[in-house]
């Protein structure tokens, strides 16, 4: 029988790695001016594009299973629509963060830099299992901060 808890904390972790840099995969960087509310906004890339909330709250709670990173919530509403529940991030350099969203060995990874309306980047889709041979799917994605509703 799998153990879908230890593969899910594999994924995140191999996606921590993979897109985190080696200075930031060594330090710690609990940046609280980073935590709070966003809403996302998708462009270009295949269609359609990956199940991702449109708000996200990134929290100063540590991310389960012993992962240098820290827990990510999403609305409930969101939460009765889908089956993924496993959603982490982590600042990767002063001015940008990481955002992963697993289920299982699927992934969806946002690596976003700070710009004047809030941060923007890119998301990639990947099965965390070795498969580096084919080009992942990725998306331009932006987040801007805002208040969070009550639902979250």
């Amino acid at each position: 029988m799998v153990d879908h808890r230890s593969v899910t904390g594999i994924a995140i972790a191999g996606a921590f790695l993979v897109f985190a840099p080696a200075s930031a995969q060594r330090a710690g960087h609990g940046d609280s001016t980073l935590a709070g509310c966003y809403v996302f906004t998708w462009s270009g890339g295949k269609t359609p594009q990956p199940l991702f909330p449109d708000t996200v709250v990134l929290t100063l709670s540590p991310a389960p299973q012993k992962m240098d990173g820290y827990v990510a919530r999403v609305d409930t509403a969101w939460v009765r629509r889908t089956w993924i529940s496993q959603y982490s991030w982590k600042p990767v350099a002063r001015d940008s963060l990481f955002i992963a969203q697993t289920h299982g060995t699927e992934v969806v990874a946002l690596r976003l830099v700070r710009a004047a309306t809030g941060y923007r980047g890119i998301a990639t889709a990947f099965i965390n299992v070795g498969d580096s041979l084919r080009p992942f799917p990725t998306w331009r994605v932006e987040a801007r901060r805002a208040a969070c509703g009550t639902s979250i």
